[in-house]
């Protein structure tokens, strides 16, 4: 669309109709489908990189807001991640921002962060264990919260063995409703 608009701006009629034209097989080589998917990829080379605790709190306020609403039980679970992790003053304050930061993005948009910083077996364990907590932190996971802690376990390539031990583990005590 833009090209078309420069191309009428430029040379009227005949150049709406090359911008069109330049414009459509440049979105088509993009495979760009959208203005939403254009302005997404353009963003992602603005984005700051996450720290690891940045993306570890931003993962828990989206298990946590995915169940339509954060609890009190949702907070204290998050408060409780923080002291796990010793986290005080600043480095609490940063924990904070990235758990509300974390209600309103995208699973989609923590994949690089995740595999940035929990790559290791044993991070990847933590990070999933921690999500874990944060599911169960109202009584029994949802099933949406499930298979956002199974496409993390995917993108970090943990086996689904390694991810039903960790859920196993996480579920131990715990009574179906």
């Amino acid at each position: 669309i833009a090209s078309t608009l420069i191309g009428l701006a430029v040379a009227h009629i005949p150049g709406a109709l090359l911008g069109a034209l330049v414009g459509s097989i440049i979105d088509r080589n993009l495979a760009i489908s959208s203005w939403f998917e254009l302005r997404d990829r353009l963003r992602l080379s603005a984005k700051p990189t996450l720290n690891a605790q940045q993306v570890l709190f931003m993962l828990l306020g989206h298990l946590a807001k995915s169940t339509g609403q954060v609890t009190a039980e949702h907070i204290q679970a998050a408060r409780t991640e923080m002291q796990r992790l010793q986290l005080t003053g600043i480095t609490q304050k940063l924990a904070i921002a990235a758990f509300a930061r974390g209600k309103h993005c995208r699973l989609a948009d923590l994949r690089s962060g995740l595999s940035v910083h929990y790559a290791a077996v044993e991070q990847a364990e933590r990070l999933l264990q921690a999500g874990w907590r944060m599911a169960l932190a109202q009584g029994m996971p949802t099933a949406r919260q499930q298979r956002m802690l199974q496409q993390c376990a995917d993108w970090l390539g943990c086996s689904s063995e390694e991810f039903a031990r960790i859920e196993a583990q996480a579920m131990r005590g715990r009574v179906a409703p």
